[in-house]
């Protein structure tokens, strides 16, 4: 309960900091990487559990350029097919995108 207690105020407060200095940050990041080196200096690491620490991390940091990669590629392939297609193309991505989400919220509330 002590670790939980103190990784909630040190991400609170980096939060709060960069927040008032205008930076921008993750704060899942901020949160991932308080509880990770609140169990380092623990010592809630041994030498069994490290190399998977360390891995679980390079995995989620790995995870996160992944998905920023991947979701400038699908933008940048849309954009293009948005432009390719003209003012008909916009109009048909438009029309297609407002009956999606018509229909979706439709559906999701019965």
């Amino acid at each position: 309960m002590v670790r939980a207690a103190v990784n909630l105020m040190v991400a609170g407060v980096l939060i709060s900091i960069a927040t008032s200095y205008k930076l921008p940050l993750s704060t899942t990041y901020v949160t991932f990487m308080v509880a990770m080196g609140s169990s380092l200096a623990d010592r809630a690491w041994g030498r069994e559990s490290a190399v998977y620490r360390v891995a679980g991390v390079l995995n989620v940091i790995g995870g996160w350029f992944f998905t920023a990669l991947v979701a400038f590629s699908a933008a940048g392939v849309i954009a293009y097919l948005i432009n390719l297609g003209g003012p008909d193309g916009h109009c048909c991505f438009t029309l297609y995108c407002t009956l999606k989400f018509w229909f979706e919220l439709y559906y999701l509330a019965l």
